[in-house]
């Protein structure tokens, strides 16, 4: 399926693309939501109400199996398709919904997600996409060398792309380069709390040893439970929102993986 999918984005014109993903996804989104209608959980993204969230059914032979055994299985919303890193997102932004129009938009996604841009047209707060793969996205961008001057975003929304990219700590300097001095960034990564600190191998190995050490074939890295002093270290203080202390059936759990952390990290500049 996973193969399907990247020919089938090779092949398509972007606009083609786009609208033909956007409607598959009402359709898959009406339907589950009949299947799994009820009140027991909530998903803060599409604001709707189910049953229970769904099963995650993960690529075989792009991850590790071994990662996805011991942790929750029903991580999925039936209609958006989020996970729980989305909703800890979306109910975040929506406790601080009345002072994010003291920052200036559109905002900047880094890596689409489809969950965080439904909460966001809800909400009618203007965005730009960037990506370096998605054809789907607004703009095609390396982290690492980004096409924008300094001070530019307000607000930055990076998930898991850190553990893509050949070099965090450039990729990082540039974040707080085009970041203006009172703006945020929302960040997370894959984390493995058994891990004291980040483990990474940007050479080139096989998609087979990325899968083995890193829990998928085109991660480079996998941080540990100094992910925050990561952040740090390249100049930015953190605040950890975690899915524990938010309401449980908004479902911001660990998975579907034990690296998808539920933990997410608002940063600000470090101003000397």
């Amino acid at each position: 399926m996973f193969k399907l999918k990247l020919l089938i984005a090779k092949i398509l014109p972007k606009k083609l693309l786009k609208v033909s993903k956007s409607n598959y996804r009402k359709f898959r989104g009406l339907v589950f939501n009949q299947i799994y209608k009820g009140k027991e959980v909530y998903c803060p993204c599409c604001n709707r109400n189910f049953s229970r969230f769904m099963p995650f059914k993960y690529e075989k032979g792009f991850n590790n199996d071994e990662r996805f055994k011991y942790t929750f299985k029903n991580t999925t919303c039936p209609f958006c398709y989020s996970m729980p890193r989305h909703r800890i997102v979306c109910f975040y932004f929506n406790q601080i919904k009345g002072t994010l129009k003291q920052y200036s938009f559109p905002i900047l996604m880094i890596g689409a997600e489809h969950a965080i841009e439904l909460w966001l047209k809800q909400n009618n707060i203007p965005f730009t996409t960037a990506d370096l793969y998605d054809k789907t996205a607004d703009i095609e961008l390396d982290i690492q060398q980004m096409p924008f001057q300094d001070k530019t975003w307000s607000l930055i929304i990076c998930n898991h792309v850190l553990e893509h990219v050949p070099n965090f700590e450039k990729s990082m300097k540039e974040l707080k380069r085009v970041l203006k001095d009172d703006g945020i960034i929302e960040i997370s990564s894959p984390t493995d709390k058994t891990l004291s600190s980040m483990i990474e191998d940007t050479t080139t190995i096989s998609h087979e040893e990325r899968i083995q050490k890193f829990g998928q074939f085109d991660h480079m890295r996998i941080f540990g439970k100094d992910f925050n002093k990561q952040i740090e270290n390249t100049g930015f203080l953190a605040e950890l929102i975690k899915g524990d202390e938010l309401p449980f059936n908004i479902g911001g759990v660990v998975g579907p993986a034990n690296y998808d952390d539920n933990t997410i990290y608002i940063c600000r500049k470090k101003i000397s």
